[in-house]
């Protein structure tokens, strides 16, 4: 995940998802996952926030609740107001499930 600040009065999202995940089908199952877990959260997160969620391998193994359990905890921290930087060490900057 990439986090970016600018003068946007709401947090943004971006997906990323390439052809080696899958077939159209699972990218977009993917790219639909993420978007509802930023949706459910939006209005916790600072304005101004640009996140770029960049799927990895494995993505399209995880349902609609592990996708959102992944990104919970990058969620809280930005709610909280941690810098971007410090958010490095968190799992869901690190790739799948499955790669852990």
């Amino acid at each position: 995940m990439l986090v970016a600040r600018d003068a946007s009065p709401d947090a943004r999202l971006g997906v990323t998802v390439t052809r080696k995940i899958g077939n159209a089908v699972l990218r977009n199952r993917v790219k639909r996952s993420v978007r509802e877990a930023f949706r459910r959260t939006r209005r916790t997160l600072p304005g101004g926030l640009a996140l770029v969620v960049i799927a990895r391998d494995g993505s399209p193994r995880l349902g609609a609740g592990q996708v959102a359990e992944e990104l919970a905890p990058v969620f809280r921290e930005l709610a909280a107001g941690r810098p971007a930087a410090d958010l490095a060490g968190l799992p869901a900057t690190r790739g799948s499930a499955q790669d852990r």
